[in-house]
């Protein structure tokens, strides 16, 4: 893999978005070997232009390909098995797909963070409303910095900067919100003038923003940005039952992005040298 940038686990493999040759790798999950190579570059059947995970569906992966606002199914052997345009109105940047042709995806509205659940086949809107708690003041409103996952019980969303994330249900409900525990700033508030440059810090026990999340059996996972002087990068486990704050740990590698099914949590960072590296963490619920 070239340029690894999405991940998404199931039982036994995992996938990967390979955004150098807009391809989908699929890899063994207990020893990362690439088993398979599906989609290039394009517009036509089986070809993806900014493809984006948005589940599993009736025995298929499923991807969201936003520039050519289409889902494309492929089955688990990597060949090419369909594809749905939708028609839903504005920018989709992302989708979670549910039950009963049913998807969360998420929207650009003025200045607030929107969920939207619509009818894939029809694209029909069938609700729309805001994330459930503010955004921080004064940040554009860019549907792109929301995070959104597919769940095998559901959708994981959260802003980008936000203090809280939220869990919807098969139905696009919305189940709870789970509140995060890092102090985060916003790009624009730790940028500062160096001589001619612009250089970026972050104050000690600061994180800049949510990067990726996962859902595992016991637990919620959220990575965060460059925290603190020491610019290490934070992940942190909520239960899955309750909610509350599980723990943390931290790397001094950038996270890329990180997936996650059963026991099993998989994180992408890259090293200084622009090389990608894979780890898989087995965890076990503690109280």
């Amino acid at each position: 893999l070239v340029q690894p940038m999405v991940l998404f686990a199931t039982e036994n493999r995992l996938y990967a978005i390979d955004m150098a040759y807009t391809r989908v790798a699929s890899m063994d999950a207990a020893n990362g070997q690439v088993l398979w190579y599906a989609g290039r570059p394009g517009s036509g059947p089986g070809e993806f232009r900014a493809p984006l995970f948005a589940g599993e569906q009736d025995g298929h992966l499923v991807l969201w390909d936003r520039d050519v606002r289409r889902l494309s199914y492929l089955k688990y052997d990597g060949d090419f098995a369909s594809s749905r345009s939708v028609s839903a109105k504005g920018l989709t940047y992302k989708i979670c797909l549910l039950k009963d042709d049913q998807a969360i995806t998420t929207v650009e509205a003025s200045d607030s963070l929107l969920i939207r659940n619509i009818d894939v086949t029809s694209g029909a809107t069938r609700e729309t409303h805001p994330l459930p708690w503010p955004a921080y003041q004064g940040l554009p409103s860019i549907a792109a910095q929301q995070m959104l996952i597919s769940t095998p019980d559901g959708c994981l969303a959260a802003p980008a900067y936000g203090s809280a994330l939220a869990r919807y249900d098969l139905r696009g409900a919305l189940r709870d919100t789970i509140h995060l525990v890092e102090q985060m700033l916003p790009p624009a508030a730790v940028r500062k003038k160096e001589g001619a440059g612009v250089r970026s810090r972050l104050p000690d026990g600061v994180v800049q923003g949510v990067i990726a999340l996962a859902q595992l059996q016991s637990y919620v996972v959220v990575a965060f940005g460059g925290a603190s002087a020491l610019s290490r990068q934070i992940i942190d486990f909520y239960f899955l039952d309750s909610g509350t704050y599980a723990g943390s740990l931290a790397t001094d590698n950038p996270i890329s992005t990180m997936s996650g099914r059963g026991d099993m949590l998989y994180v992408l960072t890259e090293n200084d040298e622009g090389y990608f590296h894979l780890e898989a963490l087995r965890l076990a619920p503690r109280r």
